[in-house]
């Protein structure tokens, strides 16, 4: 009797004990937080309902001040090292149930499963170094949406407990955002780890197997039970956002009776070494290789999968740059020095000059008495006020001339280090994408396409120009000509071919001013790069889908609306009614000024590097 190959596990036990941790953490940061503002808020709801509050009280201020206290509390709640720890428990809770799993598969056949595996180690550290980035992230962004929601609440005119209801509400969203990642990377580590085993072991193809419920996404139905050879290097089970589905191994004598694989070209595995093993594992091609081979493989415009797949291997470029990571890290640790003697040069600032606002308050108090009593008309108030608050002001001016804080200094070490990030960002990712095609503008009539092109705005366009694919920027300058202008908010409109000019314009200077050109010059690229527009509608639709129109918030035309979706800016999902879109101008705009914060969202990251490598 032939013995039944055993299925691919999924962990499931591994992904929901990881979630309950992770919702556990959160649960506990959203209830201290509530805690933490219960008083503040209840005092500045009583202060605005009895309209006690003062010019002098700052409540924005003291809204900061606490939060500045809650995020370093936070550290105890959401623990790097103990989500560290937990991650690490977690990768090799998966590991453990795969290897079984894969060794289980390989003696039904014959094989001698492999124990050395020199690769596992540093997997595992490169994961569980991703989980406890993705945890962290949430973290800050949650603390950030709390302080959004207080802000917002205190300015609207919020009741207290309306506001720890929305503070509430926001906590779940955070929890449910922390077991997202945990059933995400299960998939995707499950995926990963049962592909490198399989290659150690001479394996050549899998069978895709869906979790075979209604949450199977239909593009994942349709792979079920289909053959996929590891060496087109398609999408593994588990690596889309969320996916269940997993990778059963399919051996040399059934690809040969399947007429895949010819009889004298089948592997050796039973009798491979270890150390052969390891070099067919570890065997590399080079970057500009592995698109060149994604490209072969599209006839037209690219799907999202070839998109993707191009995404992850410039992903693992960008995880080499340690130039972008370093850069961030220094810039990071100089405002944690910054904040830290800030906040103490604060509070003993506040201690020391409390006297002089403590009599200043008691002669207001005074004044208004006198005035009460009839003792003072109102000219005579206001005159002493005046005359009370002079004071006041010039006291504080003496203390702070006789005093002068230190974080100044180091506020101004923050400041010039942020003030050439953008385009050291920018410079060090077009690098990358030069490993694999033209970048640039060199050669390209650039001051002709540009109208008033010693103007500084127009060369903040050429050096944004200067950063973007060489084929798109001739693409551009042989489609017609551009107007540029500095303007208050900054706007691209097209004119097609047989205009001469189509109009971009900027606002800002500066770094600022280059941020707005690559966002400007994406708006470009869509209407000049065939098929870019008919890509970003398919990332939109599923991206947004089940998403609502909302009103993009304060600061918008009431007809601005978004898609929120989980995207890191609520821009990205603006609605246009599909003419256009912001995605490749955000994602664009992200990638080259501040690719670390895009990271964040893998699959928008993984999107616009697969669009820049391909089109």
């Amino acid at each position: 009797m032939v013995k039944k190959i055993p299925k691919t596990i999924y962990p499931h036990r591994a992904e929901q004990q990881y979630a309950k941790k992770l919702k556990k953490h959160f649960s506990e940061l959203g209830e201290y937080v509530v805690e933490e503002l219960s008083g503040t808020l209840s005092e500045i709801d009583y202060e605005l309902k009895k309209q006690q509050i003062r010019e002098d009280v700052n409540i924005s201020q003291r809204i900061k001040n606490i939060f500045k206290k809650i995020r370093k509390q936070s550290l105890e709640y959401v623990d790097e090292k103990k989500v560290s720890k937990e991650s690490g428990q977690f990768v090799k809770n998966i590991s453990a149930v795969n290897k079984s799993n894969v060794a289980a598969q390989e003696r039904v056949k014959g094989i001698n499963p492999i124990d050395n595996e020199p690769w596992l180690k540093s997997y595992m550290d490169e994961k569980n170094k991703e989980n406890v980035g993705y945890i962290s992230s949430i973290r800050d962004e949650t603390l950030d949406k709390f302080e959004e929601i207080v802000k917002n609440g205190v300015k609207k005119g919020q009741s207290a407990a309306d506001i720890k209801d929305a503070l509430v509400e926001r906590s779940g969203i955070s929890e449910n955002r922390a077991a997202f990642i945990a059933r995400d990377q299960t998939g995707s580590i499950l995926g990963q780890m049962n592909a490198k085993r399989h290659a150690q072991s001479g394996i050549k193809a899998y069978r895709w197997r869906d979790s075979d419920d209604l949450a199977v996404r239909d593009s994942h139905a349709e792979r079920d039970g289909k053959i996929y050879f590891y060496a087109d290097g398609e999408l593994l089970p588990g690596e889309d956002y969320n996916c269940r589905c997993v990778a059963e191994p399919v051996f040399d004598d059934e690809l040969v009776a399947a007429g895949l694989l010819e009889p004298d070209k089948v592997s050796r595995e039973t009798n491979q070494t270890e150390n052969q093993s390891e070099e067919l594992a570890s065997k590399e091609i080079g970057v500009k290789q592995k698109i060149e081979k994604i490209k072969s493989t599209i006839s037209d415009v690219p799907d999202e999968a070839s998109i993707k797949e191009a995404g992850k291997i410039i992903e693992d470029e960008f995880k080499k740059a340690t130039s972008l990571s370093s850069r961030a890290e220094k810039i990071a640790e100089a405002q944690k020095d910054y904040e830290e003697v800030a906040i103490k040069e604060i509070v003993t600032e506040r201690e020391n000059t409390q006297k002089i606002k403590d009599k200043y308050k008691q002669t207001v108090i005074e004044l208004e008495d006198q005035y009460e009593d009839g003792l003072i008309n109102v000219n005579e108030y206001n005159k002493r006020l005046s005359e009370a608050t002079e004071l006041r002001n010039k006291e504080l001016d003496e203390y702070k001339e006789k005093n002068p804080r230190k974080s100044d200094e180091l506020k101004k070490i923050c400041d010039d280090m942020r003030s050439n990030l953008y385009y050291d960002n920018a410079e060090d990712v077009k690098q990358i994408f030069a490993k694999i095609r033209p970048m640039g503008s060199d050669g390209i009539d650039i001051k002709t396409h540009l109208s008033g092109s010693k103007s500084g705005t127009a060369k903040l366009v050429a050096n944004a120009y200067n950063h973007y694919p060489s084929e798109w920027v001739e693409k551009s300058v042989s489609y017609n000509k551009l107007k540029v202008k500095k303007v208050k908010r900054g706007f691209y409109r097209h004119y097609e071919k047989n205009s001469e000019y189509a109009e971009l314009t900027l606002s800002g200077e500066g770094q600022q001013g280059f941020i707005v050109a690559i966002h400007e010059l994406g708006h470009r690229m869509e209407r000049v790069v065939d098929g870019l527009i008919g890509i970003e509608k398919i990332f939109y639709d599923r991206r947004t889908k089940g998403e609502l129109l909302k009103w993009m918030g304060a600061g918008y035309r009431k007809d601005e609306k978004s898609r929120k979706d989980d995207f890191l800016d609520i821009y990205m999902g603006k609605d246009y009614g599909g003419r256009a879109y912001e995605l490749v101008s955000m994602g664009l705009e992200k990638l080259y000024t501040d690719p670390e914060t895009l990271m964040k969202d893998k699959d928008m990251f993984r999107w616009i590097c697969g669009i820049l490598a391909l089109m």
